[in-house]
């Protein structure tokens, strides 16, 4: 009797299985124009095509002293994963590292 309720049941969706391996994760403080929208700084994170860069989350945005006029803070916090094997602390910072070169020359400032 449940066969046709089975045949016409909707398939879950896909799952991925759930990390081997643990994941790093950097925090950068950003000093940014005030307009510029979150999206944009997410964007420019993805369009750097930096290895191991699994996820971004933006936990922090401040405006207000000691922060000048016209700009903001925004906090990143950067998840880190290789899908084979542990990252090292290294392999992490030099991701980072690049990453805070690439932000800087999109003219924002490390704070």
């Amino acid at each position: 009797q449940l066969e046709p309720l089975l045949e016409r049941a909707k398939p879950y969706g896909r799952f991925s299985p759930l990390p081997k391996h643990p994941a790093l994760y950097r925090d950068i403080a950003l000093l940014v124009d005030e307009e510029v929208p979150a999206a944009e700084v997410y964007g420019l994170v993805a369009r750097c095509g930096l290895p191991y860069i699994e996820r971004v989350e933006i936990f922090d945005c401040y405006t207000g002293p000691p922060i000048p006029k016209g700009k903001k803070n925004l906090a990143l916090r950067l998840f880190l994963r290789a899908p084979e094997r542990t990252l090292t602390d290294e392999e992490a910072d030099e991701v980072q590292r690049e990453l805070i070169n690439r932000l800087q020359e999109a003219g924002m400032t490390l704070r």
